[in-house]
């Protein structure tokens, strides 16, 4: 019986409380017609999303962005490239892998940040990437193993 009547109390506490606040916002001074009005931000909101610079690269179909994005591996030195649209043509997932021997040396997350930095302005829009970096060594030896088999 006592939890009941805490309850209760508590209950009616918080309506109390959200009377109190309503009643302070139904007691503000109403704008008029010569006061500022207030937009809350929406303006600025969608002025930015309409007036946005788009980038070359989010205009591009998918067959474009894997020719740039070779491009840019090739010139980067890599031995072996396969970029593959996995999402059915349009798009929205890469499976990027490459073989190169600057990786030598190099951790697995720090390949991919490096690969990642160098195809930002053809992957940044994109839903997914899965991108394999390998240096020559670790490519071969995949392929014995897929062999074996």
């Amino acid at each position: 019986m006592l939890r009941r009547i805490s309850m209760k109390a508590r209950g009616s506490r918080r309506i109390m409380g959200i009377g109190k606040r309503l009643q302070r916002y139904l007691s503000r001074p109403q704008p008029t017609e010569s006061s500022p009005k207030r937009i809350y931000g929406t303006e600025n909101v969608t002025s930015h999303i309409f007036n946005r610079k788009m980038s070359s690269a989010s205009t591009l179909n998918s067959e474009e962005r894997v020719v740039g994005m070779q491009k840019i591996l090739e010139d980067f030195g890599a031995e072996f490239i396969n970029i593959e649209d996995t999402s059915g043509g349009c798009g929205a997932f890469f499976h990027i892998h490459i073989v190169s021997s600057k990786f030598e040396g190099m951790a697995l997350v720090k390949r991919q940040r490096e690969v990642q930095k160098m195809l930002h302005e053809f992957i940044h829009d994109v839903h997914g990437t899965s991108i394999k970096c390998k240096t020559p060594a670790q490519h071969q030896k995949e392929i014995e193993d897929s062999r074996k088999e």
